[in-house]
């Protein structure tokens, strides 16, 4: 791929989701203060956990009004739900 295009596309992202470094920053911080949460956690939650605070941190870095991180963030919850759902079913 071209490196033009890569450079636009994380240009383009960067208005809408922040700085890359920031938000790896307070994914970072998040998960050494849900540590525990983490452990307790099977491993659907675990990712819909994390993504969802990477969603969350993309809306604190960036633009809050962009509603795709909004509804992933419900759409992450819901997985998170059915995972629960899923075991108790076994």
């Amino acid at each position: 791929m071209d490196m033009q295009i890569i450079d636009d596309i994380l240009n383009e992202r960067q208005k809408t989701h922040g700085d890359f470094p920031e938000i790896a920053l307070l994914v970072h911080n998040a998960r050494n203060v849900f540590f525990d949460a983490f452990i307790a956690c099977n491993p659907v939650q675990s990712l819909a956990f994390d993504m969802i605070l990477m969603k969350l941190s993309r809306i604190a870095c960036g633009n809050p009004n962009n509603e795709d991180n909004w509804r992933d963030i419900a759409g992450y919850a819901v997985l998170g739900e059915r995972s629960i759902e899923s075991k108790a079913a076994e």
